[in-house]
């Protein structure tokens, strides 16, 4: 008796274990470079249901890396972005129970952009005038030889 209902127990785990290795979720994984092919950090990728409408993002890594990795099963939309770049879009993305599904963007440089503000200012030279003037201190009159009357300050 003990030994049938030691075996009824592993029958029933024997057949438990199938039920606990289904998958539930699938994945999306990729990478995000630019032009030139080098990973790019720091974009932000976003992957919508279509069908539900729910909305999950994450960033990539240092190795241009993102993954999502427990998505309900259905067809995403997945965008990456990034400020001074192209926004890549994927539209139509199936993800089935247990599939992890490889997505990889390239960003293209977005349009460069440039302004120039010219601002206007008065001169530090009056140019309407062409007059010439120069301040003479005390100290200098002091260094200049003198003489009996104020003519010998004009000849030297």
């Amino acid at each position: 008796m003990r030994f049938r209902n030691i075996a009824l127990v592993f029958l029933l785990l024997a057949l438990a274990m199938p039920a606990l290795a289904q998958e539930q979720r699938g994945a999306i994984e990729g990478v995000v470079k630019d032009a030139s092919g080098a990973v790019m950090p720091g974009v932000t990728v976003e992957a919508k249901n279509t069908s539900v409408g729910s909305v999950v993002s994450t960033v990539t890594d240092a190795n241009g890396v993102f993954r999502f990795p427990a998505l309900a099963a259905g067809t995403y939309e997945v965008t990456a972005s990034l400020q001074g770049f192209n926004t890549a879009k994927n539209s139509a993305v199936p993800i089935t129970l247990g599939q992890i599904k490889k997505v990889d963007f390239t960003l293209a440089v977005a349009g460069v952009t440039e302004s120039v503000q010219v601002t206007g200012e008065s001169p530090l030279v009056d140019v309407r005038q062409s007059a010439r003037s120069t301040s003479i201190r005390g100290e200098q009159i002091d260094l200049l030889p003198k003489g009996r009357d104020f003519t010998t300050l004009v000849t030297h």
